[in-house]
């Protein structure tokens, strides 16, 4: 509750809930002490790849300075994408990143399902 209570307190009105949600994991995050937020972002069917931009002008509004990864897609340059995802994760095989991938993407949809029913 206090997630989506803090996303809707520093987004713009008209975003979506699964926006505010984001935005209240990271900003918890951040009051717990981590010091980067990893988001993806680019270009896609949804608003979902521009979220990390919005994402991190609204949280260096509120005065918090922190490391922002963006992983987008990789248009052909995978290791940079890789690296990305090995600076966050640290020393890992690809089989456990696409693992966790497959969970944040299923909850995700929970997150779209729960939008739809609102």
């Amino acid at each position: 509750k206090r997630t989506l209570e803090w996303g809707s307190r520093h987004s713009p009105e008209e975003t979506c809930l699964p926006f505010k949600t984001i935005l209240g994991n990271m900003l918890e995050g951040l009051e717990l002490g981590a010091d980067s937020v990893y988001m993806i972002g680019g270009w896609g069917p949804c608003r979902l790849g521009y979220y990390a931009e919005i994402q991190r002008i609204i949280i260096e509004d509120l005065g918090k300075h922190v490391e922002f990864i963006t992983l987008e897609v990789p248009q052909g340059n995978y290791r940079l994408a890789w690296e990305r995802l090995r600076r966050v994760f640290g020393p890992t095989s690809a089989r456990k990143l696409i693992q966790g991938c497959r969970l944040s993407w299923a909850k995700l949809k929970v997150l779209e399902d729960v939008e739809a029913l609102s």
